[in-house]
């Protein structure tokens, strides 16, 4: 999503800047539920930015769905390792790490 313009004005006494952005033919009106604390920090902070809670919305959903390379990168490391090391399941993940810290133990107590 890109915005297309901004404009800015007065009115009363107040300076209002307004965001034109693409137009509802690119978008899709959806219903969600969410918690009544989370929705008033939800407005109280579009307010601040002078927009609106839907896109307040629109844009942390992009920011949460936009690709990490870094955070990518890992999660290939970590399956990568994780098939050498025999890793199949998250059972076995929770097995290798009670084992690991069972040796860490024995460790210290030696």
């Amino acid at each position: 999503m890109s915005w297309e313009s901004c404009e800015t004005g007065w009115k009363g006494n107040e300076l209002k800047r307004v965001y034109a952005t693409p137009s509802m033919e690119e978008g899709k009106i959806i219903s969600i539920t969410v918690a009544a604390d989370l929705l008033a920090k939800a407005e109280e902070k579009a307010a601040r930015e002078q927009r609106t809670v839907n896109e307040l919305i629109a844009d942390a959903v992009t920011r949460y769905l936009s690709a990490d390379p870094e955070w990518e990168a890992l999660l290939a490391w970590g399956r990568e390792h994780g098939k050498k090391s025999g890793i199949r399941s998250e059972e076995d993940v929770e097995r290798m790490s009670d084992e690991w810290r069972q040796q860490k133990r024995q460790a210290a107590a030696s």
